[in-house]
Protein backbone atom coordinates (compact mmCIF):
# COMPACT_ATOMS: atom_id res chain seq x y z
CA UNK A 1 0.00 0.00 0.00
CA UNK A 2 1.58 3.08 -1.35
CA UNK A 3 0.30 6.38 1.08
CA UNK A 4 2.08 9.66 0.28
CA UNK A 5 1.20 12.51 2.68
CA UNK A 6 2.65 15.92 1.39
CA UNK A 7 2.50 20.37 2.00
CA UNK A 8 1.20 21.13 -2.07
CA UNK A 9 3.15 24.50 -2.66
CA UNK A 10 0.08 26.79 -3.72
CA UNK A 11 2.41 28.67 -6.37
CA UNK A 12 2.41 25.63 -8.03
CA UNK A 13 -1.05 25.50 -9.19
CA UNK A 14 -1.30 29.27 -10.72
CA UNK A 15 -4.85 30.56 -11.48
CA UNK A 16 -6.06 28.11 -13.91
CA UNK A 17 -8.39 30.33 -15.99
CA UNK A 18 -11.23 30.07 -17.03
CA UNK A 19 -11.17 26.96 -19.29
CA UNK A 20 -10.13 24.85 -16.17
CA UNK A 21 -12.98 27.10 -13.71
CA UNK A 22 -16.16 26.03 -16.25
CA UNK A 23 -14.82 22.14 -16.27
CA UNK A 24 -18.12 19.86 -15.43
CA UNK A 25 -18.35 16.89 -17.55
CA UNK A 26 -20.70 15.73 -19.86
CA UNK A 27 -23.65 14.40 -17.57
CA UNK A 28 -26.11 11.82 -19.48
CA UNK A 29 -29.60 13.02 -19.84
CA UNK A 30 -30.52 9.56 -18.66
CA UNK A 31 -28.53 10.30 -15.28
CA UNK A 32 -30.11 13.57 -14.38
CA UNK A 33 -33.90 12.31 -14.94
CA UNK A 34 -33.34 9.68 -12.80
CA UNK A 35 -32.64 12.28 -10.19
CA UNK A 36 -34.79 15.29 -11.20
CA UNK A 37 -30.99 16.82 -11.97
CA UNK A 38 -30.29 19.86 -13.88
CA UNK A 39 -27.00 20.88 -15.17
CA UNK A 40 -26.11 25.19 -14.25
CA UNK A 41 -24.38 26.66 -16.95
CA UNK A 42 -23.30 29.96 -16.09
CA UNK A 43 -24.10 31.12 -19.75
CA UNK A 44 -27.66 30.35 -19.81
CA UNK A 45 -28.54 30.80 -16.33
CA UNK A 46 -30.08 33.80 -14.52
CA UNK A 47 -27.99 36.10 -12.89
CA UNK A 48 -28.58 38.69 -10.43
CA UNK A 49 -26.72 41.46 -9.89
CA UNK A 50 -24.36 41.74 -6.85
CA UNK A 51 -24.14 37.81 -6.44
CA UNK A 52 -21.37 36.22 -6.48
CA UNK A 53 -20.34 39.51 -4.49
CA UNK A 54 -16.54 39.32 -5.11
CA UNK A 55 -15.63 41.30 -8.31
CA UNK A 56 -13.39 39.20 -9.75
CA UNK A 57 -15.67 36.03 -9.07
CA UNK A 58 -18.31 34.47 -10.97
CA UNK A 59 -20.86 31.40 -10.75
CA UNK A 60 -19.64 28.14 -12.39
CA UNK A 61 -20.92 25.02 -13.97
CA UNK A 62 -22.51 22.14 -11.34
CA UNK A 63 -25.30 19.64 -11.01
CA UNK A 64 -28.38 20.24 -8.92
CA UNK A 65 -31.30 18.95 -8.10
CA UNK A 66 -34.43 20.54 -9.80
CA UNK A 67 -36.90 21.03 -6.92
CA UNK A 68 -35.21 21.34 -3.80
CA UNK A 69 -33.80 24.38 -2.02
CA UNK A 70 -31.65 23.57 1.25
CA UNK A 71 -31.55 26.11 3.97
CA UNK A 72 -29.91 26.44 7.59
CA UNK A 73 -32.67 25.62 9.93
CA UNK A 74 -32.21 28.11 12.03
CA UNK A 75 -33.58 30.72 9.37
CA UNK A 76 -36.56 27.94 8.26
CA UNK A 77 -37.48 28.15 12.09
CA UNK A 78 -37.25 32.52 12.47
CA UNK A 79 -40.91 33.92 11.62
CA UNK A 80 -39.81 36.92 9.34
CA UNK A 81 -37.38 35.39 7.46
CA UNK A 82 -39.49 31.81 6.54
CA UNK A 83 -42.29 34.41 5.55
CA UNK A 84 -39.87 36.06 3.66
CA UNK A 85 -39.10 32.95 1.91
CA UNK A 86 -43.13 32.04 1.53
CA UNK A 87 -43.57 35.45 -0.12
CA UNK A 88 -41.38 34.75 -2.72
CA UNK A 89 -42.09 31.65 -3.76
CA UNK A 90 -45.70 33.12 -3.59
CA UNK A 91 -44.54 35.40 -6.31
CA UNK A 92 -43.61 32.45 -8.48
CA UNK A 93 -46.76 30.12 -7.77
CA UNK A 94 -44.78 27.95 -5.96
CA UNK A 95 -44.65 26.26 -2.74
CA UNK A 96 -42.45 24.79 -0.32
CA UNK A 97 -42.78 21.05 1.09
CA UNK A 98 -40.96 20.11 4.15
CA UNK A 99 -40.94 17.01 6.43
CA UNK A 100 -43.07 16.73 9.77
CA UNK A 101 -40.45 13.84 11.17
CA UNK A 102 -38.66 14.65 13.79
CA UNK A 103 -35.38 12.62 12.54
CA UNK A 104 -33.72 15.65 11.48
CA UNK A 105 -30.67 16.32 14.02
CA UNK A 106 -30.56 19.55 15.39
CA UNK A 107 -28.43 22.16 13.87
CA UNK A 108 -28.98 20.26 10.12
CA UNK A 109 -30.02 22.55 7.23
CA UNK A 110 -33.72 22.29 6.49
CA UNK A 111 -34.66 19.94 3.01
CA UNK A 112 -37.48 22.50 0.99
CA UNK A 113 -39.11 20.02 -1.70
CA UNK A 114 -40.76 22.94 -4.26
CA UNK A 115 -44.17 22.17 -6.22
CA UNK A 116 -46.85 24.73 -7.42
CA UNK A 117 -49.49 26.26 -5.69
CA UNK A 118 -52.69 24.54 -6.06
CA UNK A 119 -53.98 27.45 -8.35
CA UNK A 120 -50.61 28.44 -10.07
CA UNK A 121 -50.22 28.92 -13.33
CA UNK A 122 -47.98 26.60 -15.51
CA UNK A 123 -44.07 27.03 -15.56
CA UNK A 124 -41.26 24.94 -14.93
CA UNK A 125 -39.80 24.71 -11.29
CA UNK A 126 -36.19 25.10 -11.43
CA UNK A 127 -34.34 25.83 -7.79
CA UNK A 128 -31.64 27.78 -9.18
CA UNK A 129 -34.45 30.19 -10.60
CA UNK A 130 -35.92 30.42 -7.12
CA UNK A 131 -32.29 30.85 -5.63
CA UNK A 132 -31.61 34.23 -7.64
CA UNK A 133 -35.57 35.72 -6.61
CA UNK A 134 -34.43 35.02 -3.46
CA UNK A 135 -31.35 36.77 -3.99
CA UNK A 136 -32.68 39.31 -5.68
CA UNK A 137 -35.33 40.44 -2.76
CA UNK A 138 -33.04 40.17 0.14
CA UNK A 139 -30.84 42.70 -2.16
CA UNK A 140 -33.71 44.96 -2.43
CA UNK A 141 -34.22 45.06 1.43
CA UNK A 142 -37.19 42.57 1.02
CA UNK A 143 -38.64 42.06 4.77
CA UNK A 144 -37.79 38.95 6.17
CA UNK A 145 -34.43 38.24 3.75
CA UNK A 146 -31.28 39.40 4.97
CA UNK A 147 -28.42 39.12 2.06
CA UNK A 148 -26.25 37.64 4.94
CA UNK A 149 -28.82 34.85 5.82
CA UNK A 150 -29.97 34.56 2.24
CA UNK A 151 -25.97 33.69 1.29
CA UNK A 152 -26.27 30.16 3.16
CA UNK A 153 -29.11 29.29 1.19
CA UNK A 154 -27.86 26.07 -1.20
CA UNK A 155 -28.96 24.06 -4.11
CA UNK A 156 -29.15 20.64 -3.21
CA UNK A 157 -25.99 19.29 -5.64
CA UNK A 158 -25.80 16.05 -7.24
CA UNK A 159 -22.30 14.19 -5.53
CA UNK A 160 -20.68 11.43 -7.47
CA UNK A 161 -18.29 8.97 -6.52
CA UNK A 162 -14.56 9.10 -7.64
CA UNK A 163 -14.73 5.94 -10.46
CA UNK A 164 -13.74 5.10 -13.48
CA UNK A 165 -10.76 6.25 -15.53
CA UNK A 166 -13.07 9.31 -16.76
CA UNK A 167 -15.08 9.71 -13.62
CA UNK A 168 -18.42 7.32 -13.83
CA UNK A 169 -21.22 8.42 -14.05
CA UNK A 170 -19.50 11.28 -16.03
CA UNK A 171 -20.04 9.29 -19.10
CA UNK A 172 -21.67 8.28 -22.87
CA UNK A 173 -24.97 6.27 -21.43
CA UNK A 174 -25.56 3.04 -22.59
CA UNK A 175 -21.87 2.05 -23.12
CA UNK A 176 -20.97 1.54 -19.27
CA UNK A 177 -17.56 0.67 -17.81
CA UNK A 178 -16.30 -0.17 -21.58
CA UNK A 179 -15.38 3.54 -21.75
CA UNK A 180 -13.17 3.71 -19.28
CA UNK A 181 -10.39 1.61 -20.52
CA UNK A 182 -7.41 0.00 -19.27
CA UNK A 183 -7.38 -3.45 -19.65
CA UNK A 184 -9.12 -6.35 -20.84
CA UNK A 185 -12.39 -4.77 -23.42
CA UNK A 186 -11.67 -1.36 -21.79
CA UNK A 187 -13.01 -2.51 -18.01
CA UNK A 188 -12.18 -0.26 -15.13
CA UNK A 189 -13.74 -3.40 -12.70
CA UNK A 190 -13.08 -7.01 -12.99
CA UNK A 191 -13.25 -9.86 -11.30
CA UNK A 192 -9.98 -11.79 -9.95
CA UNK A 193 -8.71 -14.64 -7.42
CA UNK A 194 -6.90 -13.43 -4.34
CA UNK A 195 -5.08 -16.46 -2.56
CA UNK A 196 -4.96 -16.27 1.07
CA UNK A 197 -7.13 -15.38 4.43
CA UNK A 198 -8.63 -12.38 5.31
CA UNK A 199 -5.82 -10.35 7.82
CA UNK A 200 -5.91 -11.06 11.58
CA UNK A 201 -7.72 -8.37 13.73
CA UNK A 202 -5.55 -8.60 17.06
CA UNK A 203 -7.87 -6.99 19.88
CA UNK A 204 -7.91 -3.62 21.06
CA UNK A 205 -9.96 -1.97 24.51
CA UNK A 206 -11.54 0.56 21.39
CA UNK A 207 -11.01 -0.48 18.02
CA UNK A 208 -11.00 3.30 15.98
CA UNK A 209 -13.98 3.94 13.85
CA UNK A 210 -13.95 4.81 10.47
CA UNK A 211 -17.37 6.32 8.70
CA UNK A 212 -17.65 4.99 4.94
CA UNK A 213 -20.55 6.80 3.72
CA UNK A 214 -21.63 5.08 0.23
CA UNK A 215 -23.64 2.56 -1.54
CA UNK A 216 -23.75 0.03 1.52
CA UNK A 217 -23.06 -3.56 2.43
CA UNK A 218 -22.97 -6.58 0.26
CA UNK A 219 -22.07 -9.57 1.37
CA UNK A 220 -18.94 -11.46 1.57
CA UNK A 221 -16.82 -13.14 3.86
CA UNK A 222 -14.73 -11.34 5.42
CA UNK A 223 -17.06 -8.90 6.00
CA UNK A 224 -19.34 -9.28 8.60
CA UNK A 225 -21.89 -7.16 9.73
CA UNK A 226 -23.88 -5.43 12.97
CA UNK A 227 -27.15 -4.27 12.79
CA UNK A 228 -28.11 -2.97 16.33
CA UNK A 229 -31.92 -2.76 14.56
CA UNK A 230 -31.66 -6.50 14.91
CA UNK A 231 -31.10 -7.07 18.59
CA UNK A 232 -28.21 -8.47 20.44
CA UNK A 233 -25.07 -7.65 21.42
CA UNK A 234 -21.96 -6.90 19.07
CA UNK A 235 -19.46 -9.76 18.96
CA UNK A 236 -16.69 -7.11 17.23
CA UNK A 237 -17.95 -7.47 13.37
CA UNK A 238 -16.19 -5.54 10.93
CA UNK A 239 -18.68 -3.26 10.02
CA UNK A 240 -21.15 -2.04 12.36
CA UNK A 241 -24.46 -0.08 10.34
CA UNK A 242 -26.20 2.79 11.80
CA UNK A 243 -30.20 2.17 11.72
CA UNK A 244 -30.98 5.82 13.28
CA UNK A 245 -28.90 7.68 10.23
CA UNK A 246 -30.78 5.33 7.56
CA UNK A 247 -34.21 6.23 8.80
CA UNK A 248 -33.44 10.02 8.75
CA UNK A 249 -32.11 9.73 5.32
CA UNK A 250 -34.68 7.78 3.94
CA UNK A 251 -37.26 10.48 5.43
CA UNK A 252 -35.36 13.15 3.23
CA UNK A 253 -35.62 11.26 0.38
CA UNK A 254 -39.42 10.13 0.50
CA UNK A 255 -39.53 14.54 1.00
CA UNK A 256 -37.65 15.08 -2.16
CA UNK A 257 -40.06 12.20 -3.86
CA UNK A 258 -43.17 14.12 -3.32
CA UNK A 259 -42.20 16.64 -6.22
CA UNK A 260 -39.39 14.54 -8.02
CA UNK A 261 -37.97 11.12 -8.86
CA UNK A 262 -36.40 9.41 -6.06
CA UNK A 263 -34.87 6.33 -5.79
CA UNK A 264 -35.50 5.56 -2.34
CA UNK A 265 -32.52 4.29 -0.28
CA UNK A 266 -34.43 2.21 2.27
CA UNK A 267 -31.80 0.20 4.53
CA UNK A 268 -28.14 -0.26 4.51
CA UNK A 269 -27.73 -2.91 2.04
CA UNK A 270 -26.59 -2.45 -1.57
CA UNK A 271 -28.88 -2.74 -4.72
CA UNK A 272 -30.33 -2.42 -7.03
CA UNK A 273 -27.48 -4.34 -8.83
CA UNK A 274 -29.00 -3.03 -11.92
CA UNK A 275 -30.46 0.32 -13.36
CA UNK A 276 -31.92 -1.17 -16.35
CA UNK A 277 -33.44 -4.55 -15.70
CA UNK A 278 -34.02 -4.92 -19.40
CA UNK A 279 -30.15 -5.06 -20.17
CA UNK A 280 -29.07 -6.29 -16.59
CA UNK A 281 -25.57 -4.97 -16.82
CA UNK A 282 -23.95 -4.44 -13.72
CA UNK A 283 -24.47 -0.91 -11.99
CA UNK A 284 -21.47 1.63 -12.35
CA UNK A 285 -21.22 1.55 -8.81
CA UNK A 286 -23.18 -1.74 -7.26
CA UNK A 287 -20.77 -3.22 -4.90
CA UNK A 288 -18.47 0.10 -4.87
CA UNK A 289 -18.77 0.70 -0.65
CA UNK A 290 -18.22 -3.00 -0.15
CA UNK A 291 -14.91 -2.80 -2.04
CA UNK A 292 -14.28 0.23 0.19
CA UNK A 293 -14.97 -1.37 3.03
CA UNK A 294 -12.43 -3.97 2.07
CA UNK A 295 -9.62 -1.96 1.22
CA UNK A 296 -10.01 -0.85 5.01
CA UNK A 297 -9.99 -4.66 5.98
CA UNK A 298 -7.06 -5.40 4.34
CA UNK A 299 -4.99 -1.87 5.05
CA UNK A 300 -6.15 -1.57 9.10
CA UNK A 301 -7.76 -4.68 9.91
CA UNK A 302 -7.64 -3.44 13.76
CA UNK A 303 -10.27 -0.68 13.21
CA UNK A 304 -14.07 -0.81 12.52
CA UNK A 305 -16.38 0.28 9.76
CA UNK A 306 -19.34 2.16 10.09
CA UNK A 307 -21.11 1.83 6.53
CA UNK A 308 -24.20 4.57 6.20
CA UNK A 309 -25.74 4.02 2.21
CA UNK A 310 -25.85 7.37 0.75
CA UNK A 311 -25.13 6.30 -2.69
CA UNK A 312 -27.39 5.03 -5.49
CA UNK A 313 -25.98 2.31 -7.76
CA UNK A 314 -25.70 4.28 -10.61
CA UNK A 315 -22.66 6.50 -8.26
CA UNK A 316 -25.22 9.54 -7.28
CA UNK A 317 -25.63 10.84 -3.73
CA UNK A 318 -27.25 14.13 -2.78
CA UNK A 319 -26.42 16.98 -0.98
CA UNK A 320 -29.42 17.05 1.49
CA UNK A 321 -28.62 13.34 2.29
CA UNK A 322 -24.81 13.68 2.77
CA UNK A 323 -25.62 16.86 5.17
CA UNK A 324 -28.25 14.90 7.29
CA UNK A 325 -25.23 12.29 7.59
CA UNK A 326 -22.68 14.25 9.15
CA UNK A 327 -25.11 16.18 11.29
CA UNK A 328 -25.95 12.67 12.92
CA UNK A 329 -22.30 11.70 12.91
CA UNK A 330 -21.13 14.89 14.42
CA UNK A 331 -24.34 14.30 17.46
CA UNK A 332 -22.72 10.67 17.73
CA UNK A 333 -19.55 11.85 18.40
CA UNK A 334 -20.59 14.94 20.44
CA UNK A 335 -22.68 11.96 23.19
CA UNK A 336 -19.02 9.65 22.87
CA UNK A 337 -17.22 12.69 24.00
CA UNK A 338 -19.53 13.41 27.22
CA UNK A 339 -18.75 12.40 30.25
CA UNK A 340 -19.32 9.22 31.18
CA UNK A 341 -20.17 8.86 27.32
CA UNK A 342 -20.43 5.67 25.22
CA UNK A 343 -17.43 5.19 23.35
CA UNK A 344 -19.04 2.85 20.93
CA UNK A 345 -20.46 5.75 19.55
CA UNK A 346 -17.25 7.40 18.58
CA UNK A 347 -15.89 8.50 15.14
CA UNK A 348 -12.41 8.77 14.21
CA UNK A 349 -12.49 8.98 10.76
CA UNK A 350 -14.42 9.85 8.03
CA UNK A 351 -13.33 8.81 4.30
CA UNK A 352 -15.45 10.03 1.52
CA UNK A 353 -15.58 8.38 -1.67
CA UNK A 354 -17.70 11.32 -3.27
CA UNK A 355 -17.77 14.39 -4.11
CA UNK A 356 -19.52 17.90 -6.35
CA UNK A 357 -17.69 20.99 -8.16
CA UNK A 358 -19.70 23.94 -5.94
CA UNK A 359 -20.67 27.27 -7.76
CA UNK A 360 -19.41 29.44 -5.71
CA UNK A 361 -16.57 28.02 -4.19
CA UNK A 362 -14.87 31.34 -3.70
CA UNK A 363 -17.52 31.62 -0.68
CA UNK A 364 -17.67 28.37 0.24
CA UNK A 365 -15.45 28.69 3.71
CA UNK A 366 -18.24 31.25 4.98
CA UNK A 367 -21.33 30.02 3.53
CA UNK A 368 -21.27 26.03 2.31
CA UNK A 369 -22.86 24.60 5.06
CA UNK A 370 -20.84 21.25 4.02
CA UNK A 371 -17.91 23.79 5.12
CA UNK A 372 -19.70 24.07 8.72
CA UNK A 373 -20.81 21.16 9.74
CA UNK A 374 -17.10 19.78 8.33
CA UNK A 375 -16.09 22.04 10.73
CA UNK A 376 -17.47 21.10 13.36
CA UNK A 377 -16.27 17.05 13.15
CA UNK A 378 -12.74 18.23 12.57
CA UNK A 379 -12.63 20.53 15.79
CA UNK A 380 -13.82 17.63 17.25
CA UNK A 381 -11.26 15.93 16.66
CA UNK A 382 -12.60 13.55 14.15
CA UNK A 383 -9.99 13.22 10.76
CA UNK A 384 -12.02 13.72 7.08
CA UNK A 385 -10.51 12.33 4.29
CA UNK A 386 -12.01 13.10 1.04
CA UNK A 387 -11.29 11.46 -2.24
CA UNK A 388 -10.20 14.49 -4.74
CA UNK A 389 -12.02 12.96 -7.91
CA UNK A 390 -11.21 11.18 -11.38
CA UNK A 391 -11.91 14.11 -13.96
CA UNK A 392 -8.15 15.21 -14.63
CA UNK A 393 -8.49 18.81 -13.91
CA UNK A 394 -7.64 21.79 -11.19
CA UNK A 395 -11.11 22.81 -10.76
CA UNK A 396 -12.12 22.45 -6.87
CA UNK A 397 -13.64 19.12 -5.63
CA UNK A 398 -15.61 19.46 -2.50
CA UNK A 399 -15.32 18.33 0.41
CA UNK A 400 -11.71 17.65 -0.35
CA UNK A 401 -11.14 21.18 -1.29
CA UNK A 402 -12.16 22.08 1.99
CA UNK A 403 -8.67 20.56 2.76
CA UNK A 404 -7.22 24.88 2.19
CA UNK A 405 -10.42 26.37 3.32
CA UNK A 406 -10.89 25.21 7.28
CA UNK A 407 -8.08 26.14 9.03
CA UNK A 408 -9.66 26.37 12.82
CA UNK A 409 -9.25 24.05 15.76
CA UNK A 410 -8.47 20.57 14.93
CA UNK A 411 -7.09 18.02 11.97
CA UNK A 412 -7.35 19.56 8.31
CA UNK A 413 -9.16 18.10 5.68
CA UNK A 414 -6.96 15.45 3.81
CA UNK A 415 -7.79 15.39 -0.05
CA UNK A 416 -6.44 12.55 -1.66
CA UNK A 417 -5.26 11.90 -5.21
CA UNK A 418 -4.69 8.67 -7.08
CA UNK A 419 -1.39 6.84 -7.96
CA UNK A 420 -0.62 4.16 -10.36
CA UNK A 421 0.91 0.81 -9.04
CA UNK A 422 4.65 2.19 -10.64
CA UNK A 423 3.86 5.10 -8.02
CA UNK A 424 3.03 8.12 -10.68
CA UNK A 425 0.21 9.88 -10.45
CA UNK A 426 -2.94 8.40 -12.31
CA UNK A 427 -3.65 10.43 -15.25
CA UNK A 428 -7.23 10.40 -14.66
CA UNK A 429 -6.72 11.63 -10.66
CA UNK A 430 -7.48 15.53 -10.17
CA UNK A 431 -4.89 17.76 -8.86
CA UNK A 432 -4.41 21.10 -7.12
CA UNK A 433 -3.35 22.52 -3.77
CA UNK A 434 -6.13 20.89 -1.99
CA UNK A 435 -4.53 17.54 -2.88
CA UNK A 436 -2.70 16.94 0.44
CA UNK A 437 -2.02 12.96 0.41
CA UNK A 438 -1.55 10.46 -2.44
CA UNK A 439 -2.52 6.72 -2.46
CA UNK A 440 -2.68 3.81 -4.77
CA UNK A 441 -5.84 3.97 -6.78
CA UNK A 442 -5.28 2.11 -9.95
CA UNK A 443 -5.74 -1.87 -9.98
CA UNK A 444 -6.56 -2.08 -6.80
CA UNK A 445 -7.51 -5.72 -5.51
CA UNK A 446 -10.81 -5.34 -2.97
CA UNK A 447 -13.67 -7.20 -1.74
CA UNK A 448 -16.74 -7.34 -3.73
CA UNK A 449 -20.19 -8.55 -3.11
CA UNK A 450 -20.37 -12.22 -4.38
CA UNK A 451 -24.10 -11.86 -5.20
CA UNK A 452 -23.31 -9.60 -7.97
CA UNK A 453 -23.54 -11.55 -11.51
CA UNK A 454 -24.65 -9.12 -14.77
CA UNK A 455 -26.14 -9.78 -17.86
CA UNK A 456 -22.49 -10.58 -19.98
CA UNK A 457 -21.46 -13.96 -20.56
CA UNK A 458 -18.41 -15.58 -21.61
CA UNK A 459 -17.25 -15.70 -25.37
CA UNK A 460 -17.66 -19.79 -25.13
CA UNK A 461 -19.31 -22.19 -23.15
CA UNK A 462 -18.53 -26.32 -22.85
CA UNK A 463 -21.11 -27.11 -20.29
CA UNK A 464 -20.61 -31.01 -20.40
CA UNK A 465 -17.45 -30.55 -19.86
CA UNK A 466 -17.41 -27.88 -17.40
CA UNK A 467 -15.58 -25.15 -19.28
CA UNK A 468 -16.00 -21.71 -20.86
CA UNK A 469 -14.26 -18.55 -21.14
CA UNK A 470 -13.82 -15.44 -18.56
CA UNK A 471 -16.58 -14.31 -17.44
CA UNK A 472 -16.48 -10.15 -17.22
CA UNK A 473 -19.51 -9.66 -14.87
CA UNK A 474 -19.61 -12.79 -12.36
CA UNK A 475 -18.07 -11.55 -8.90
CA UNK A 476 -18.59 -15.17 -7.38
CA UNK A 477 -14.94 -14.74 -6.79
CA UNK A 478 -15.62 -11.78 -4.06
CA UNK A 479 -13.18 -9.82 -5.48
CA UNK A 480 -12.23 -7.20 -8.48
CA UNK A 481 -9.46 -5.33 -9.36
CA UNK A 482 -11.12 -1.68 -9.66
CA UNK A 483 -9.44 2.18 -10.21
CA UNK A 484 -10.43 5.47 -8.77
CA UNK A 485 -9.43 8.28 -6.50
CA UNK A 486 -12.63 6.38 -4.26
CA UNK A 487 -10.75 3.59 -3.59
CA UNK A 488 -7.13 5.47 -2.58
CA UNK A 489 -8.95 7.43 -0.28
CA UNK A 490 -9.96 4.51 1.92
CA UNK A 491 -5.75 3.50 1.73
CA UNK A 492 -5.56 6.95 3.85
CA UNK A 493 -7.88 6.77 6.26
CA UNK A 494 -6.69 3.23 6.73
CA UNK A 495 -3.25 4.84 7.32
CA UNK A 496 -4.79 7.55 9.72
CA UNK A 497 -6.49 4.83 11.57
CA UNK A 498 -2.95 2.88 11.89
CA UNK A 499 -1.20 5.96 13.23
CA UNK A 500 -4.16 6.55 15.87
CA UNK A 501 -3.44 2.72 17.31
CA UNK A 502 0.39 3.76 17.08
CA UNK A 503 0.39 7.32 18.77
CA UNK A 504 -2.55 5.98 21.27
CA UNK A 505 0.13 3.00 22.44
CA UNK A 506 3.37 5.09 21.95
CA UNK A 507 2.35 8.53 23.55
CA UNK A 508 -0.16 6.85 26.28
CA UNK A 509 -3.43 8.48 24.88
CA UNK A 510 -5.40 5.45 24.98
CA UNK A 511 -8.19 5.10 21.65
CA UNK A 512 -10.94 4.41 25.35
CA UNK A 513 -10.22 7.94 26.28
CA UNK A 514 -12.52 9.96 23.98
CA UNK A 515 -12.82 13.20 25.45
CA UNK A 516 -12.53 16.22 23.02
CA UNK A 517 -9.21 16.87 23.75
CA UNK A 518 -7.52 13.70 23.73
CA UNK A 519 -9.33 12.73 20.23
CA UNK A 520 -7.90 16.02 18.70
CA UNK A 521 -4.68 15.20 20.69
CA UNK A 522 -4.21 11.77 18.84
CA UNK A 523 -5.42 13.07 16.05
CA UNK A 524 -2.54 15.58 15.14
CA UNK A 525 -0.50 13.36 16.04
CA UNK A 526 -1.19 10.66 13.87
CA UNK A 527 -1.32 13.13 10.91
CA UNK A 528 1.87 14.63 12.35
CA UNK A 529 3.45 10.89 12.04
CA UNK A 530 2.35 10.35 8.57
CA UNK A 531 3.65 13.82 7.38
Amino acid sequence: MAVRFVSPDPDAYPESGAVEEAYLPSCPAELLERHGARVLRPADAMVVAGWPSERSSRFLPTVYRANALLMPAEAWNDGPTRSGIEGVLRDMGLQALTSGSDLRPAGAPVSLALALLPDASARTIDAWEVLQRMREASSRERAGLDPAVVRRFSLDHLMFTGVGLTGVPWDVTGLGERVNGGRAGGRSRIPVSLPGPAPSRPALARRPTVLVPDSGTGPHPWLDVYDPSQGGQSGDEFIVVAPDIQAAILENEKLLASTAPVELLVGHRDGPMTTDPLIGEVAADAGHGTFIAGVVRQAAPRAKVLAVRIVHTDGVAYLSDTLLMLHKALDRVRAAQKRNGDPDLMIDVISFSIGYFEEWPSAAKYTSQLAEVVGKLTEHGVVVVAAAGNNATTREFFPAALSTRLSGKGPRVVGVGALNPDGSKALFSNEGAYVSCWADGVCVVSTHPTDIDGSETPDHHVPALGRKGFDPDCFSSGFAIWDGTSFAAPQAASAVLNALIEVAETERTPLTDCTRSATRKRAEAALDLLR
